[in-house]
């Protein structure tokens, strides 16, 4: 696996491309766009706060539609997708 800042310095990912940092959702990139945006898996995103930030499924899929989702659809990222149904739904 390529690290992001090393990706970045070979030009895969796009200098203006979205990085969520805070919190950091780097473990949720699966794949680069064909323009070097980044692209989030969503459900490894709600993983992420579970485990980083001891959420809950709720918790997690809130704060990620009002935190994460609503800032990805007022900037230049790339997109967010499913990969399917995950264990934290069983924890809503």
């Amino acid at each position: 696996m390529i690290e992001y800042e090393d990706a970045l310095a070979e030009g895969y990912i796009s200098e203006d491309a979205l990085r969520f940092e805070n919190p950091s959702f780097d473990n949720s990139i699966v794949a680069v766009d064909y323009d070097g945006r980044l692209r989030y898996d969503y459900d490894l995103m709600v993983e992420e706060l579970m485990k980083q930030d001891d959420m809950g499924g709720e918790e997690a899929i809130d704060f990620i539609s009002y935190n994460t989702l609503r800032i990805r659809w007022h900037s230049r990222s790339g997109s967010i997708s499913r990969s399917g149904l995950r264990s934290y739904y069983n924890q809503i």
